[in-house]
């Protein structure tokens, strides 16, 4: 034994069968229908888990029935008035987009009127152009409709990005809005024969550039060099001052080369070094303790 509550929607239009069973709790349905067409092709509309049966599926019920394969039980019975809802749907359905809707509609009469030359008898053949053209007429609607649900998926997800790009600001640069108005205008006198200029000498060939190394002389001088003049001039004197061991030089260089010697002599402890003064004359002097001989000074600094 089953329950089943059964209710009474009344004489209605065949839409608002099915829009009881996708609306309200119920979504199963039997509708006794009659139509323009003659008493003979009137029968049921069935809807069963909110899918309309067809064909095969109602045959299947037609077996049951035949073969008193039923079911019996108690349930309730009321009656439902589905009208007034029908109606403020369809005043809602003004806030959507009807050129959309009435393209699903245009193609379900299309398969509508398919599916009625199939099913209903016919002595006259039917014409394959007519019917291909309706087939074909079908297949763009409904590639219309997938063009229309890309575009729909593409604006949600612009949307998507936009409401994410919204929740960060930019970094401005440059004077706030409340200095513009106090910048000088840089084009001002500007004309468009200056602006030719402009361009011509932006876009004229550049001249390679050339550079002259003839004032660029070689060093000339070596620590060798200087060696040879520190072991020749420094034990004649015996105390000597840099200035006066860098007279004459005008060459920086030089004057480095002659100062680089100084310090290897003085690593080989052959002179001594003195400054009393901070940024004060350095005085340059012999060690007669030197055991390195005039040669052996050169070899090893050579070496």
């Amino acid at each position: 034994m089953c329950i089943r509550d059964r209710v009474n929607l009344g004489l209605i239009p065949t839409p608002l069968l099915y829009f009881a069973t996708h609306t309200s709790s119920h979504s199963s349905g039997v509708m006794l229908t009659a139509s323009h067409n003659p008493a003979n092709y009137n029968g049921l509309k069935i809807v069963f888990n909110q899918n309309c049966l067809v064909e095969n599926q109602i045959q299947r019920i037609k077996h049951r029935i035949d073969n008193n394969q039923l079911s019996s039980g108690e349930g309730t019975y009321q009656d439902l008035d589905i009208v007034d809802a029908y109606l403020e749907e369809l005043e809602n359905m003004q806030e959507y987009d009807l050129e959309l809707a009435t393209e699903f509609l245009l193609i379900a009469a299309i398969l509508v009127e398919l599916k009625t030359r199939r099913l209903l008898p016919s002595g006259n053949k039917v014409d394959p152009d007519d019917e291909y053209g309706l087939w074909e007429e079908r297949d763009l609607l409904l590639a219309k409709l997938v063009e229309c649900k890309t575009f729909k998926e593409a604006a949600s997800q612009l949307r998507a990005l936009s409401q994410q790009a919204s929740l960060s600001w930019p970094r401005r640069t440059g004077l706030e809005d409340a200095f513009l108005s106090l910048t000088p205008d840089l084009l001002q006198g500007v004309t468009k024969e200056h602006l030719r200029e402009a361009c011509i000498r932006a876009m004229a060939p550049r001249p390679s550039i050339h550079v002259d190394l003839e004032h660029i002389a070689p060093i000339k001088a070596t620590v060798v060099e200087a060696v040879t003049y520190l072991l020749e001039e420094v034990p004649k004197t015996g105390v000597v001052s840099f200035k006066h061991l860098t007279k004459g030089l005008t060459d920086r260089i030089e004057i480095v080369v002659k100062f680089l010697a100084i310090l290897e002599l003085y690593k080989q402890g052959v002179l001594e070094i003195d400054q009393i003064d901070t940024f004060g004359e350095i005085s340059v002097s012999w060690c007669p303790d030197a055991e390195l001989s005039y040669m052996d000074l050169l070899d090893i600094y050579e070496g």
